[in-house]
């Protein structure tokens, strides 16, 4: 459709730092916007390269704060003093272990927001729903300062699923909806997982609760093992890391 955009999303601490690798807006105009992640290990680097990835493709940028359980309040802030003065579009704090309560914490995210809104960018959060709060937490984003989220139809998306784009719309305006949904079950198909409750718990990666559920190792065994699991190990996969743990 005309006018539509799309955008891609890289990990920092996964993807590629070569900038020749990296579609450019001249050759691609259809693209709009490239999301980067990053844990707070890298988030140094990862401004930098944002930077100079915004030059050499000319596209929109957004910065994701990857995991934002698993920082303090003074993290954050520190964080968007990084990027007051960064020509990026987008601050984006991402629930990415799907166990955070917004009702616990809203002074701290409202200062954040009016914080990110007074450098000139656009606060935004990204919401898994691992602990069920998904839609609970949407419920606040707008009235502490955060416009913008995103949504995925049954909630498709990685560990326990993202927000409903369901859930947030008026379904009498457009009932259809349900219908690609139940006609699409294969593709849009979310399981629930007790293991994804568990990594939920810990703010801990899903690659973690993969692991346990693969080794059929059982979910109270898992909680333990979890537990256990400290510092950047909980959003770093690290393998073996539950079977050195027993």
């Amino acid at each position: 459709h005309i006018g539509n955009k799309f955008c891609f999303m890289i990990d920092y601490h996964y993807c590629s730092h070569n900038l020749d690798d990296y579609p450019i807006k001249d050759d691609f105009p259809q693209i709009d916007l490239i999301r980067m992640t990053s844990r707070d290990i890298d988030i140094e680097k990862a401004i930098s390269f944002i930077v100079q990835l915004k030059e050499y493709t000319k596209y929109k940028v957004s910065l994701n704060i990857f995991n934002v359980t698993n920082y303090t309040l003074d993290q954050l802030v520190n964080i968007c003093d990084l990027c007051k003065d960064l020509d990026i579009e987008f601050i984006y704090f991402a629930d990415t272990h799907g166990n955070l309560d917004i009702g616990d914490s809203i002074t701290d995210y409202s200062s954040l927001a009016k914080k990110i809104i007074q450098t000139g960018k656009k606060p935004g959060f990204h919401l898994h729903d691992h602990s069920g709060k998904a839609y609970f937490n949407y419920r606040y984003l707008e009235d502490i300062g955060f416009n913008y989220t995103d949504v995925s139809l049954n909630g498709l998306g990685k560990g326990m699923g993202n927000l409903k784009f369901e859930n947030c719309i008026d379904l009498s305006q457009n009932p259809k909806i349900l219908d690609f949904i139940e006609r699409n079950k294969k593709l849009l198909k979310m399981s629930n997982s007790t293991y994804g409750l568990v990594s939920g718990k810990f703010s801990i990666t899903d690659h973690y609760a993969l692991e346990a559920e693969k080794q059929k190792i059982l979910p109270s065994d898992f909680f333990d093992s979890a537990n256990q699991i400290s510092g950047s190990d909980k959003d770093v996969y690290i393998p073996n890391l539950l079977n050195n743990s027993k």
